[in-house]
């Protein structure tokens, strides 16, 4: 009876593929994270994308910390109808910055999740109806996996708007998005009026449309004009307030349409 011979080449190549196999059954991260979403927060099942956030910076939340610069370890995993006082786990299969969980280093990190399912905020950490838990200190070692309980128990509220006389707000259903993402979406946006302007209501003024990007929002711009002065919130604006120019016998006023993510991420609109 003939025997077979393995090649020796391929072999070897078994062998090193089931060294390979056995060790990366074995790899196990020092740290996972069991998120709860309390019931005090949703009412129903909620699907998005739950984020743990390590931050070693101690003045700030972590869930605020994801700096271009000077980025933190974090990591997400997608939930589909997360229900309402059960418990999710992140693990050394969740998606990770710098890398996999276990290959997180040790040292003293503070902890905080996030659920984020605001499709239309820039920032999913003060995305209005996010819901976030308390900051948790941890401790990673090179010991035993350790089991860290985080629970959704915070929401973030609603944005409100400045009331300022020289800077409203408005609201503009997109038909094309709604059509799209099949729902309604609204282009939230700010428009600066110069001085004068509830003096003339008969005017009509040239418009200046501005997309803001790199994080940017109307809001936040917005609060520069209330605090900075009633004509707008930059240099720009306000010497365009004070100085305005006559235009074949008519006053050009400069308005800024200050707009967020639903914008800037889908220009063509």
């Amino acid at each position: 009876m003939t025997r077979f011979r393995m090649p020796l080449a391929i072999r070897c190549a078994l062998t090193a593929a089931a060294f390979v196999l056995a060790g990366a059954a074995q790899v196990r991260a020092a740290v996972e994270f069991e998120v709860t979403l309390d019931p005090a927060v949703a009412q129903h099942a909620v699907s998005g994308r739950l984020y743990v956030f390590l931050s070693q910076r101690p003045l700030i939340e972590p869930r605020d910390g994801v700096n271009w610069f000077a980025p933190e370890p974090l990591f997400g995993i997608d939930v589909k109808d997360f229900q309402p006082g059960t418990t999710r786990r992140v693990h050394d299969t969740a998606d990770g910055f710098p890398d996999r969980l276990s290959k997180l280093a040790p040292g003293r990190y503070r902890a905080q999740a996030l659920l984020g399912h605001n499709p239309d905020s820039i920032s999913q950490s003060r995305a209005p109806g996010n819901a976030y838990s308390r900051v948790v200190d941890v401790e990673v070692s090179d010991g035993p996996v350790q089991k860290v309980a985080l629970v959704l128990d915070q929401i973030v509220p609603p944005r409100t708007f400045p009331d300022v006389k020289w800077v409203k707000e408005v609201s503009i259903s997109s038909q094309l998005l709604g059509r799209f993402f099949k729902r309604e979406v609204l282009l939230q946006a700010a428009v600066t009026l110069p001085a004068g302007y509830d003096d003339h209501p008969e005017q009509r003024y040239p418009v200046i449309y501005e997309v803001t990007g790199f994080s940017g929002s109307y809001g936040t711009r917005c609060g520069r004009s209330r605090r900075d002065g009633r004509h707008g919130g930059n240099r720009f604006h306000s010497s365009a307030a004070r100085c305005p120019v006559r235009m074949g016998g008519i006053m050009c006023m400069r308005i800024a349409r200050r707009m967020g993510r639903a914008a800037w991420r889908w220009s063509r609109n």
